[in-house]
């Protein structure tokens, strides 16, 4: 053996060593999922093509990183709920297929992939190429559980779809289902390590919003405070936005996806800046409103401070055994006794996880280890219901809140939402206030 081949071999068992003290939850995480597939069911998942969501760098399927924990591009993860008749091994229940090295380390593949094995409990890990060898050793399947093909699709864009769709044609009676049936349950119930992941993404989502506070004036466009969210998500370690960043200013503050940043902030504006990051994957959701000048009028007050209470009432009421739909009686509830019930245009509430609207039954109840969000909202367009001071008052204040064994935990609870604190941070210079010489 030279030494080189010997590196790569001690890099390879360290790294899987490293690896293998937290792989047993992505185990686990398996094994509740074939348990939860149909008496011959196959679910197939591979990296999407783009891979990418909204920020700087490779983003995994979450489904297939929840399952595996890795975030390596063209990978495959095939289970087994009979097992497979695979050569030279016994039934084949988890099978993950990754790219083969390049040709000058060809020589050392086969070490390499049972190292691989062994570290993450697969009961298969091989390259790509395997993959007829395992789809031949397939004759049933009832169910179909992939991100891959869809029923009834006729042409594949690429080798493994036109495989697939090759594959299936013999056994015309499966049922396609989506993965994320196996995984919504699941995922829905937090670990501590999520939490942390999580909570994480938030924290630096709410330093974030701090700087875009004190950055805030009018006489800049709203791309320039995107610019300073997204810097301080980078420069914190942060590799994905969670979503596009929402800047919206005066009119633009009523429209609940806006994301084109190109309104020069004016001084009467109110501004709704609906933000969160990605850190390890896992996503944060912060909406925080704030007037351009630093200072709230009267009737941007009262409306703030109608969608504060309404945030306020929900959180109170959080705790397991609480519906999603109650949630949003409380928001209606509340902003109904001032008048504004009609200004309401969205339900204040989803699950947050690995994706910012994460999977999850809205109809169950909460549980201890469910993320959702809090965002009641306000949105008044220009009409002659309602004095020309209150149009284009757009409110909508978000937290991200766990549910605990005995209530509730507000993990943004560090950044500010009374109009007091707001217009006193707003008071501070931030990077907006960067000027050329």
């Amino acid at each position: 053996m030279n030494k080189r081949t010997y590196i790569i071999i001690i890099f390879t068992i360290f790294s899987s060593l490293l690896f293998s003290q937290e792989n047993n939850v992505f185990i686990q995480r398996r094994q509740q999922a074939l348990e939860k597939m149909s008496p011959q069911g196959l679910t197939l998942l591979q990296t999407t093509h783009k891979g990418y969501r909204f920020g700087f760098m490779f983003q995994q399927n979450s489904n297939l990183y929840y399952l595996t924990g890795m975030n390596d591009e063209g990978i495959i993860l095939i289970l087994s709920k009979p097992g497979i008749d695979f050569p030279d091994k016994n039934q084949v229940a988890h099978s993950l297929l990754l790219l083969d090295p390049p040709p000058e380390k060809a020589s050392e593949k086969n070490l390499f992939f049972q190292l691989m094995q062994d570290s993450l409990k697969f009961d298969l890990v091989c390259g790509k190429r395997e993959l007829r060898k395992l789809l031949k050793s397939i004759s049933q399947i009832d169910v179909f559980y992939t991100n891959v093909i869809k029923k009834n699709q006729e042409e594949g864009k690429t080798i493994l779809e036109k495989k697939l769709i090759k594959f299936i044609e013999k056994i015309p009676d499966v049922k396609f289902v989506s993965p994320t049936k196996l995984t919504a349950s699941i995922r829905r119930i937090k670990t501590e390590q999520e939490i942390s992941s999580m909570q994480k993404a938030i924290d630096i989502t709410m330093i974030a919003h701090r700087e875009a506070f004190k950055s805030m004036q009018p006489g800049i466009y709203e791309y320039q405070i995107e610019a300073v969210v997204e810097y301080i998500f980078k420069f914190f370690g942060s590799q994905q936005l969670a979503f596009e960043t929402i800047i919206g200013a005066g009119p633009n503050s009523l429209d609940l996806h806006y994301n084109k940043g190109t309104r020069l902030i004016q001084p009467g504006d109110i501004i709704v800046m609906d933000i969160g990051c990605e850190y390890a994957h896992y996503c944060a959701d912060i909406t925080r409103t704030i007037p351009a000048s630093g200072n709230f009028s009267p009737q941007q007050k009262e409306i703030y401070n109608i969608v504060l209470e309404a945030n306020q009432e929900i959180i109170k009421n959080l705790r397991p055994g609480f519906t999603l739909a109650q949630m949003d009686s409380v928001q209606r509830a509340v902003i109904g006794k001032y008048g504004y019930e009609k200004y309401v245009r969205h339900g204040p509430t989803h699950y947050l996880g690995l994706d910012v609207h994460d999977v999850g039954d809205w109809k169950k109840p909460l549980e201890s280890g469910c993320v959702v969000t809090v965002e009641p909202g306000i949105y008044i367009q220009p009409n002659p219901e309602i004095a020309n001071e209150y149009w284009n008052i757009g409110v909508r204040i978000e937290d991200d809140v766990l549910i605990t064994s005995d209530g509730y935990r507000v993990l943004t609870d560090a950044l500010p939402k009374t109009i007091e604190k707001i217009e006193e941070i707003m008071k501070l210079d931030g990077l907006g206030n960067l000027k050329f010489d």
